[in-house]
């Protein structure tokens, strides 16, 4: 054999081998690949011979309609009780109330509703503003966190609707963001889908998007500024000036109690209010009836969230309180809003809700009639008596020049109205 030959057959025995090797791994891998699947194949017929899948389905009809099975998702336990959140999205609950419904169907805009989450709102404000009572007149304890408070659990509350108090869990980083969620009982539920039944027609009518463009809007400082501007009326600027703070988010509407209002100390001048003439408005007041209805339309601010600023007015309410020598309730903590009308009436109101004694109506009328009216006219003080003069034709004067008098101010005007008991 020669050395050629001899080249070649080694080559040739180096290749087979490679092939062989080759061909042994491969038959190998499809050995392994059916084992494995054969394996997997069992074990799989063997863990299914073993599951149970056993669910438990909510379901919830309106007026023998039809079951609406209701999502995991929408159901929580707590206090041993279960609660169903009521999300204005969930096509599940429009279902509920409104039976056949189309694609996207919310009821998120329903007036009624809003106005249910805002008393629960309400309700929640009202019960973490009296968790956060300090007192403003000790200045040497520090005051606390004005931080909201974080509630690791849920908390409930209770808001009434149509004679039902219905029980409202407030939960999360923001409670009045979250969703209104409800126990998942008959008697709470009925309630609240019957308020969604009403106005269920202007629902379908949704307000088209509209994209606005920011050179187009109209500011609030320009729209008020365009009422001072105005020869309107002061009640018809006031009215409106308030329905442009609404407009632009800047102002609502709630009730309060009279114990979390103070006066503004720019109030009538900068003279806050004369706790001599609370006192006269309130027992005339009471004297002739309280009507509510006249009470419904007050104006107030909140108080200033500025330490600064909100020192300086709870400061003023401070030293007004004082010098009414114990007329004037005092403060207690939970106040949020300043009045900047009927501030006489609502001190009165917090007097009396804070326990002091009802005032006996004079027997000889209101104290308004006992008025001196000063004239300036070149130096000489020419004095009458104003006995039975009507309050109206006494309110202006008295607005812009009484509290001056009272606390002892020098006058500059030629014309004021001085407090002068008859006896």
């Amino acid at each position: 054999m020669t050395e050629w030959d001899a080249r070649a057959s080694a080559i040739l025995r180096e290749h087979a081998t490679k092939v062989a090797v080759y061909s042994i791994a491969v038959s190998m891998v499809f050995w392994l690949a059916s084992r494995v699947k054969k394996h997997c194949c069992a074990q799989q017929q063997s863990l299914h011979a073993y599951i149970v899948d056993i669910q438990r389905v909510c379901t919830i009809s309106c007026n023998d309609g039809k079951a609406i099975p209701v999502p995991a998702t929408l159901l929580q336990e707590h206090g041993g009780r279960q609660w169903l959140k009521l999300r204005p999205t969930s096509q599940p609950i429009n279902q509920m109330v409104y039976g056949k419904v189309g694609k996207n169907a919310s009821f998120s805009n329903h007036p009624k509703f809003q106005d249910f989450i805002a008393k629960r709102n309400q309700v929640w404000a009202k019960e973490e503003t009296e968790d956060q009572v300090w007192d403003a007149a000790n200045e040497d304890k520090p005051k606390p966190s004005a931080k909201k408070r974080k509630r690791e659990d849920p908390e409930a509350v209770s808001v009434p609707l149509a004679g039902v108090a219905i029980s409202c869990l407030m939960q999360g980083q923001r409670p009045t963001k979250s969703d209104v969620v409800v126990p998942l009982e008959a008697s709470q539920l009925e309630p609240i889908f019957e308020l969604l039944q009403e106005d269920a027609d202007q629902l379908k009518a949704r307000k088209p998007y509209q994209r606005k463009v920011q050179q187009e809007q109209k500011q609030p400082e320009e729209a008020i500024n365009a009422l001072l501007a105005s020869m309107l009326p002061v009640n018809q600027q006031v009215d409106q000036m308030v329905a442009s703070f609404k407009k632009y988010g800047l102002a609502y509407t709630c009730t309060v109690n009279p114990s979390e209002i103070l006066c503004h100390p720019h109030n009538r001048a900068i003279e806050v209010l004369s706790w001599v003439d609370m006192r006269d408005k309130g027992t005339k007041m009471l004297s002739i009836g309280m009507k509510k209805q006249f009470l419904g339309e007050s104006i107030a601010i909140e108080i200033s969230t500025d330490s600064t600023t909100r020192k300086e007015q709870l400061e003023a309410n401070q030293k007004l309180i004082q010098e009414s020598t114990g007329a004037m309730a005092p403060m207690n903590g939970t106040e949020r809003f300043l009045s900047l009308s009927t501030s006489h009436t609502t001190a009165f109101l917090r007097a009396i809700n804070h326990g002091y004694p009802v005032p006996a109506p004079n027997p000889e009328g209101s104290m308004r009639t006992k008025w001196t009216l000063v004239t300036n006219i070149n130096g000489e003080k020419i004095q009458h008596r104003v006995h039975q003069a009507p309050g109206h034709a006494l309110q202006m004067i008295e607005v812009e020049y009484l509290a001056k008098l009272i606390h002892g101010k020098p006058i500059e005007e030629t014309t004021a109205l001085v407090h002068h008991w008859f006896n």
